[in-house]
This record gives structure tokens, sequence and C-alpha cells, in this order.
């Protein structure tokens, strides 16, 4: 089994801070973050004006594998 570097806080409270962020979306508030200042960066909008799906990538879930075609 893995161990945290010795010294790291004890697991316990990593844990209670991991699930505390993760409930108050931290991760996904500095991951957006990051992404609007890399987009800045390299001269680009904070926010994409475009989504593109592909619909080969998509993977096809029971409901979309029963039909197909348009």
């Amino acid at each position: 089994m893995a161990h945290a570097p010795e010294d790291f806080a004890p697991w316990q409270l990593v844990y209670y801070y991991f699930n505390a962020w993760k409930r108050q979306d931290v991760f996904e508030i500095i991951q957006e973050s990051l992404v609007q200042k890399t987009r800045l960066k390299q001269g680009k909008k904070e926010q994409p004006t475009v989504g593109i799906i592909d619909a080969e990538s998509v993977k096809s879930t029971l409901v979309s594998s029963e039909s197909r075609g348009l």
C-alpha cells in the first residue's frame, strides 16, 4: 500500500480538506482560472466562443446506441 511522504499531515487531515474542497468545487475553480490565464497568455479570449463535440469520439450509451443514423 502506498503511503504519503512523512512530511505530509496525517492522512485523515489531508482527506478532510480534500473532501471539503471537493464539495466547494475548489478544484474546478482552480482549473477554470488556469485555463483562463493560459488562454489570455496565448492572446485568446478568457472563454472560448465555440465548442465542438466530435460524434466519433463520444462513447455510445445504452440509449444512444439503440438508434443510429439521422
